[in-house]
């Protein structure tokens, strides 16, 4: 059976732009969330929201390793038009999935009842339970429903109709909680404007997978197993212990207090690092489907994506080194239940971002490659560094305890997955990463020293986003010029880019 696909380069043209736009809306809408929530409750309750959502993060690992798995076993079929393989992995994930909610289902309530317990909020318990049901409430149907499809779309390059989706969840959702927020309604009943609008985007998913995908059944019966599940699965623990780790332990072993003023800097970091992992993801199966095509073309396209997107990090995790003090200044200003601003906290919310980044494109490339028993090594070593630095500088330092846990941590997945992915996979010295990643990270070192000889003082909105216009312009132009001079691949896709360019504009003349 032949499969009906768009070209790839339409795909990518959509998946890039509704992916950006998409993200760029939902954070001016997200940024607006947590400062009204600490004007009308207080930085304690934002804190307890987060902490909340990070909790909920460690629960979602029960599903962990179906969908990297699912994914990477998707791509030979679809790349094949084998629509009986798609079903077959398609029905067994759907499967998966059904068992997980239910698991999931009664987790949620155990954890409801518990939470208000341990943490250490002023909260009142009605409140902390509620808020903590419903956001589960939201995660059952999720997997229930909406993980399969979102697998098949994934892997058929699709990446604009989830991007959609989401933004159209996320505006419901936050337009709700903007209203209810403003009135001052209970915090718990803020939470059921997701999961209302959950069941909106769910029924919509139900129609176009219906309409678009009707050749594949989600009800084959068979003997198939995902291959490597487990050593997905590790890997997405790791990656869940690193990045949702402190806020518990914050929220824990401190106060959600100090889990608000993480939350302010995290909230700022991760918009910047989602905004280009979004547009990254919308185009990353192209590296799956190269790979699966053949591996000398996908050196080149492995090598330009690098290239690509650590200009896109690099440039915003500069402006956003340089920028996120008079950000936090100007975003909390009139807040005195806590003390939001710290010189340190920049110099290491960027620095994770950036190498954490640099395990992003062999990551890509080793899960596709079936090598993800050998990166689960560094990933659980990662993980288990970062938690018991974390708790045991906690009591000391703070947020910069299980800040210094992390960065110390890090580096040691970055390396190894480059080095398995160079040595191993591709089967060459390394060289080439370690040029593009080292310029990049050097730009990035400058940029500290201007951040700590020359600090930045705005005092309003206009000001800040006059600076962020300039430093990012700059800031591209030169990481840009810096990596197309090690990297000729880069050069090459340009100059292939304006020759399409000139024969198009000559053709319409």
């Amino acid at each position: 059976m032949q499969l009906n696909f768009s070209s790839k380069k339409k795909k990518n043209i959509l998946n890039f732009v509704i992916s950006l736009v998409a993200q760029l809306i939902i954070i001016s809408l997200g940024i607006i969330i947590p400062r009204l929530v600490m004007d009308n409750y207080g930085s304690d309750t934002n804190g307890l929201v987060n902490t909340v959502t990070q909790v909920f993060s460690y629960m979602s690992l029960l599903q962990a390793g179906v969908f990297a798995a699912a994914v990477v076993e998707l791509y030979k079929p679809v790349m094949e038009n084998d629509a009986e393989q798609i079903s077959k992995v398609v029905s067994y994930s759907k499967s998966y999935y059904k068992k997980i909610a239910i698991i999931y289902g009664l987790l949620v309530i155990v954890v409801s009842f518990v939470l208000p317990l341990i943490m250490k909020t002023e909260v009142d318990y009605f409140t902390v339970f509620t808020l903590v049901f419903f956001e589960g409430l939201t995660g059952v149907v999720s997997f229930y429903f909406l993980s399969s499809w979102q697998i098949v779309l994934r892997v058929h390059g699709k990446n604009y109709i989830i991007d959609t989706l989401n933004l159209l969840q996320k505006v419901m959702c936050y337009v709700v909680k903007i209203i209810l927020v403003y009135l001052s309604v209970n915090i718990a009943f803020v939470q059921v404007a997701y999961f209302l609008a959950s069941l909106v985007i769910i029924t919509i998913y139900k129609i176009y997978m219906t309409k678009k995908y009707s050749y594949i059944s989600y009800n084959i019966k068979s003997d198939y197993k995902l291959v490597n599940r487990n050593a997905y699965f590790v890997n997405e623990l790791a990656g869940t212990l690193n990045n949702s780790t402190d806020l518990i332990v914050l929220s824990i072993f401190l106060s959600t207090n100090l889990s608000s003023v993480y939350s302010v800097y995290n909230m700022v970091i991760t918009y910047i690092v989602t905004i280009v992992t979004s547009v990254y993801n919308s185009t990353s199966y192209i590296l799956g489907q190269d790979f699966t095509e053949n591996i000398e073309k996908y050196k080149r396209t492995h090598d330009i994506f690098t290239s690509i997107f650590m200009i896109f990090i690099t440039t915003l995790l500069c402006v956003c080194f340089l920028l996120m003090i008079p950000f936090v200044k100007l975003y909390t200003e009139g807040i005195t239940d806590a003390n939001y601003l710290n010189i340190w906290y920049p110099v290491l919310f960027c620095s994770i971002s950036l190498i954490n980044w640099i395990a992003n494109p062999p990551r890509e490339a080793l899960g596709v490659a079936g090598y993800a028993k050998q990166m689960s090594i560094a990933s659980i070593i990662t993980a288990i560094i970062n938690l018991v630095i974390s708790i045991s500088l906690v009591y000391f330092l703070g947020i910069l305890g299980v800040l210094i846990g992390t960065i110390v941590s890090a580096p040691i997945r970055s390396i190894y997955y480059n080095y398995l992915m160079e040595k191993k996979l591709l089967k060459r010295s390394g060289l080439k990463t370690i040029i593009i990643n080292g310029v990049n990270i050097l730009i990035f070192i400058i940029t500290g020293l201007f951040y700590f000889l020359l600090p930045i003082s705005i005092d309003n909105y206009w000001t800040f986003i006059l600076y962020g216009i300039l430093l990012t312009i700059g800031y591209f132009i030169v990481i840009l010029c810096v990596n197309l001079l090690v990297n000729r691949d880069l050069v090459f896709l340009i100059k292939q880019l304006l020759v399409k360019v000139k024969i198009k504009r000559n053709s319409h003349e």
